[in-house]
């Protein structure tokens, strides 16, 4: 069997790596449907221009297109992905990527809700060009992945430049870069900042490697290089340029304080290199845009977006708005995924914590070491600081010259983003990217301190990224778990709509107040056609609402059964939709109110009928209820009530009558919920005992009755009895409470615990003259 080259041993864990990062990233992209990537449409619409005209946007002109502040963006990562999407032939790639309307729903962060801002993956009803469009994406987003490759391998190299003769800590720190979910994502997509991050991944490493060697023409050339394609890639690529200009200039200064021939011409001639070459490939696009658009870096479109800013304001103005956002900016470089609406958990935050805060205590021990080698080891007799002050400071520059070059990097980093903020209000923490190598190797000096650790790091690396699939990235944008067995214990109504059915739902809590939001699960199913094993189209939106006693809506919530993840339905498989839904409007204490469901054709908004058993059409929408609480009453009430029906108290009535009615008032306390559904009797008795007149209407009305209450509540209810056609003379209003089926009556009590005869209390006696 052949060998590889030898050079090639040298750094198969390196290609081995590069070969899991590949088959990470197509797992990623697999995970994260068509156009979920952060501006993927835009990026995309850019690749097709290129593609399809040879010509590239015009700011002005191809604003109000699909680009729109992609328009003045560097144009290596579109030209070469449109050279790429060439090796392919899709047909007509005019179709417009499908919108979801209710995207980015406002939920909880790391809950399963509507995430899909496209429905553009193969769980959805698609025309002919959206899925050329879709398929195209696809293929187009392998560059994404070379890319990605570019800038794990740069990384690597970086590695080699610190510790030469450890290339297991340069693949560490490779490792870091190609298993950072936030990265893996990027480079899963389609998106400019993967050439960013590529290119700078190798400009640092040059840097690196000519702090060492600064002399390496190739090296310098090849820096120099990387310098140019990074600005070609994204603006923030040229903030880059210093930190090779910074790195030769140290490297000249060990040669001099080495005393090596080191002349200042030939630090000068490097400098010309590296900045002639980047400005050379790069630096064209800059002029450019100043010639013809007067905007060198193209920040004008950015600024026209809604989220822009045009008044300009200063970086020193923007900061403290900036410094409160860092710990935000720091969790998305991290992992937030699609348009920045889908979070981890917060154990995916506990392995990169703990790897800082071991790199932290590895510098600690590095720093407490090499003073104690120091102090004992320095025989040195002490010289005046005022003579030896230069050379004091350039031997502790020298000596920090790797921090110093990581450290700069990252504060460039800083900047630009500080910079961003000053443009837009949208900030995303992964514009770090292209400078967390930086980071990277940083953590990795520290655990070097600590050599058992690499292992660990390597395996716990590994392993969150896989579990993010599966716990995060899949399930907010792919198809709801099937089965086909529908869940059991399901609250509310059976809906048939013929080729799908609503079987029930579950919500957290049928209590609700102002301002919550309830957490919902609808169940659903296609009709069993399992025997033409063809999947069914639904297209079809719901709309769920909260509705009060007049009709107002106090909740709503619009969506696509599947949230967004699923329009083309396996037939006979059931799944469930778990969303938030916000209360809002004027809710009522004590008051019950109606879950309407409605399942509508989503191009004219008309509601589908459901179905009988025999076929007849329904237009039936009430699946349930909710509750809105009664006030809380004061226990010192409970107790002082005069008269008890076991949980449930009259802790305060009246009674008014005319001739023609008599009115009650009462106020019930619970003590504890009520079992059941109770109705109250009210009977009006003659002073012979006669019952002359009743009325048994539910305890609290049709608004509010036992079964909703709880306890700890006090619940109002008016009752009007007719008294039209009864004679002269006394009466007595007597009145208790029964189980509505059974007609059991609950026991009542006075106020010291003493039996009623007949469960009965009797509240008032009156004359009609």
């Amino acid at each position: 069997m052949p060998q590889l080259p030898v050079p090639l041993r040298k750094h198969l864990p390196l290609i081995v790596l590069l070969g899991v990062f590949l088959l990470v990233v197509r797992v990623y992209g697999w995970a994260i449907t068509p156009f979920e990537g952060p501006d993927e449409p835009s990026h995309f619409a850019y690749i097709l221009k290129v593609r399809e005209t040879g010509e590239l946007p015009d700011p002005d002109a191809d604003f109000d297109t699909m680009i729109v502040q992609q328009v003045s963006q560097a144009p290596l990562y579109y030209v070469s992905a449109a050279l790429f999407s060439q090796l392919r032939d899709f047909g007509p790639l005019d179709a417009e990527a499908k919108g979801n309307p209710w995207r980015g729903y406002p939920a909880p962060e790391t809950s399963r809700d509507n995430r899909n801002f496209y429905l553009m993956s193969k769980n959805h009803v698609l025309t002919e060009g959206e899925q050329h469009l879709a398929d195209a994406l696809r293929w187009t987003r392998l560059l994404s992945a070379v890319y990605g490759m570019v800038a794990v391998a740069g990384v690597y190299w970086a590695g080699l430049a610190l510790w030469p003769q450890q290339r297991g800590w340069a693949l560490l720190a490779a490792m870091g870069l190609a298993f950072n979910p936030q990265a893996l994502h990027g480079f899963a997509v389609v998106s400019n900042d993967v050439g960013a991050m590529a290119f700078g991944a190798w400009v640092l490493a040059g840097s690196l490697h000519l702090l060492r060697d600064w002399q390496n023409r190739r090296w310098l050339i090849g820096t120099g290089i990387c310098m140019g394609l990074a600005a070609l890639s994204k603006t923030s690529g040229l903030s880059l340029w210093l930190v090779p200009m910074v790195a030769l200039g140290l490297g000249w200064l060990q040669n001099r304080a080495n005393q090596r021939p080191a002349p200042l011409s030939q630090l000068l001639a490097g400098w010309l290199i590296l900045v002639g070459l980047a400005a050379i490939i790069g630096g064209w696009w800059y002029v450019r845009g100043a010639i013809l658009f007067d905007d060198p870096f193209g920040t004008q479109p950015h600024s026209n977006m809604p989220w822009g800013i045009r008044e300009h304001p200063s970086m020193l103005e923007k900061w403290p708005e900036f410094r409160d956002r860092i710990p935000e900016l720091t969790r998305e470089l991290w992992a937030q995924f699609g348009w920045r609406s889908v979070f981890i958990q917060e154990w995916g935050y506990v392995l990169p914590i703990v790897l800082i805060v071991i790199g932290v205590l590895g510098w600690i021990k590095a720093l407490f070491r090499n003073t104690i080698r120091k102090n004992t080891t320095s025989n040195k007799p002490p010289q005046s600081t005022s003579a030896n002050f230069a050379g004091i400071a350039i031997a502790f520059i020298l000596r920090i010259k790797v921090e110093i070059i990581l450290l700069l990097t990252l504060t460039l980093g800083i900047i630009s983003l500080l910079q961003w903020s000053t443009i837009s209000h949208v900030v995303p923490g992964r514009l770090l990217l292209p400078y967390y190598p930086a980071l990277v190797l940083l953590v990795v000096m520290g655990l070097r301190q600590f050599p058992r650790t690499r292992l660990w790091v390597a395996g716990g690396l590994g392993g969150v990224v896989v579990i993010i699939v599966p716990t995060t990235i899949y399930p907010a944008f792919g198809r709801p778990p099937l089965t086909e067995n529908p869940p059991e214990n399901l609250m509310g109504e059976v809906l048939d709509y013929g080729q799908a059915s609503f079987l029930g739902f579950k919500v957290d809590d049928t209590r609700i107040h102002l301002g919550d939001t309830r957490e919902f699960t609808l169940c659903w199913q296609a009709e069993d056609a399992a025997s033409s094993g063809e999947k069914i189209p639904m297209p079809y939106a719901f709309t769920l609402h909260v509705i009060g006693p007049d009709d107002e809506v106090v909740g709503r919530r619009e969506s696509y059964p599947g949230l967004g993840n699923y329009t083309l339905w396996d037939a006979g498989k059931s799944f469930c939709d778990t969303f938030g839904l916000p209360i809002g409007g004027e809710l009522k204490e004590g008051q019950i109110y109606r879950l309407s469901l409605t399942l509508l054709e989503f191009e004219t908004g008309n509601r589908l009928p459901n179905y009988a058993p025999d076929g007849s059409q329904l237009f039936t929408t009430y699946i349930g209820s909710l509750i809105a609480p009664a006030a809380k009453i004061d226990p010192a009430e409970l107790n002082s009530a005069p008269f008890r029906f076991e949980g449930i108290s009259l802790v305060e009535y009246t009674v008014s009558h005319d001739t023609e009615n008599l009115q009650l008032t009462l106020t019930w306390g619970t003590s504890s919920r009520p079992a059941d559904t109770y109705k109250l009797f009210v009977h009006i008795v003659d002073a012979s005992g006669q019952q002359v007149a009743q009325l048994d209407p539910l305890a609290g009305g049709e608004q509010y009755p036992t079964w909703a209450w709880d306890a700890e509540e006090r619940i109002p209810d008016v009752i009007t009895l007719p008294l039209s056609g009864l004679p002269v003379g006394e009466y007595q209003v007597k009145i208790g409470l029964y189980q509505a089926e059974s007609f059991t009556r609950l026991h009542a009590t006075d106020a010291v615990g003493n039996i009623l005869p007949d469960d009965t209390a009797t509240l008032d006696t009156f004359r009609i003259e």
